[in-house]
């Protein structure tokens, strides 16, 4: 059996549930691959598993909100826990939804030269002091190529473009066309979850009712005040809605509405995502978890991983 399982899959597809059942079976450590369940913060609403504090768990509650998380540091805390379950005895299950992650740790990334801290530092400052509307359109005057490769509401790739920008003196697609390596040497066997539709969305719209009861609300208002828009948190689905309610510019039935619909659409645009890409997985469709754990483990086992 490799050493290494990885599992993709949209949101609220039962991924964690997944890495859980397939940890206890082989002994393994679960290493986390989704960019919000990194950060401290929002443990409720970004959906990590309750048992993270145990010591199978990695990569989860590590990062202050203020702090960037690249898909390079990423890579670099994730190959070291890798590394060292291996080394340990253990197998690794890297688990998460952030297909970009993925993809980058197991076929490669734009070798980017590593930017001083200092202009990170001020174009954090610049785009907070312009705002994203306007730090995007300076973004695409002084570098039109990246219109056609990065959204006007991905604040953190283009921080990231501009930073390059400034500290290279070269377009950040000229790295994406021209340069790439490949960190991760590890064989692996790569689980790709399509749950059926009915299933998916059920669970999409169950999930943040469970939050609501956990008291997800709270924890959104602590950092009511403590955040500012550059902050990756506020990619959180539901994060804005729930900010929304605490200001009384909408009712809680509203948040859990807007906030359902959200979830269902990035669900199904993961799933169109992880269909189109990493062509070496083991595809599984189900529409329950004990079908996906049977099917998972039977899929494992057959192929000799």
């Amino acid at each position: 059996m490799k050493n290494l399982i990885v599992i993709s899959g949209p949101t609220a597809s039962g991924k964690s549930y997944l890495a859980e059942f397939i940890s206890q079976r082989y002994d393994a450590v679960i290493i986390n691959a989704d960019s919000m369940q990194i950060y401290k913060e929002l443990p409720i609403l970004t959906s990590q598993p309750k048992q993270k504090i145990n010591q199978r768990y990695r990569l989860y509650s590590v990062l202050d909100h203020d702090k960037i998380c690249t898909v390079d540091s990423w890579q670099i805390l994730a190959i070291k826990e890798i590394s060292n379950a291996i080394a340990n005895n253990k197998k690794a299950i890297l688990v998460g939804g952030t297909g970009f992650y993925l993809k980058a740790l197991l076929y490669g990334i734009a070798d980017i030269p590593l930017i001083d801290s200092t202009i990170s530092n001020e174009v954090r400052l610049l785009f907070k002091e312009t705002g994203k509307d306007k730090f995007y359109r300076l973004l695409v005057d002084k570098d039109p190529n990246v219109k056609k490769k990065i959204n006007h509401n991905d604040s953190q790739r283009m921080m990231r473009a501009m930073e390059v920008l400034l500290g290279t003196g070269k377009s950040i697609t000229y790295f994406y066309n021209n340069s790439y390596k490949k960190m991760l040497h590890e064989e692996y066997s790569h689980i790709s979850l399509f749950p059926k539709r009915d299933f998916l969305y059920e669970n999409c719209n169950s999930r943040f009712k469970l939050m609501l009861q956990k008291g997800v609300i709270e924890e959104v208002e602590q950092l009511k005040n403590v955040i500012d828009r550059s902050s990756n948190l506020y990619k959180a689905i539901g994060f804005r809605e729930i900010l929304n309610y605490l200001d009384s510019k909408i009712c809680l039935q509203e948040v859990i509405m807007k906030t359902c619909q959200l979830t269902r659409n990035y669900a199904k645009r993961q799933l169109t995502w992880f269909r189109n890409q990493m062509p070496c997985k083991i595809c599984i469709e189900y529409s329950s978890a004990r079908d996906l754990c049977s099917q998972a483990i039977e899929e494992l086992s057959r192929k000799g991983t």
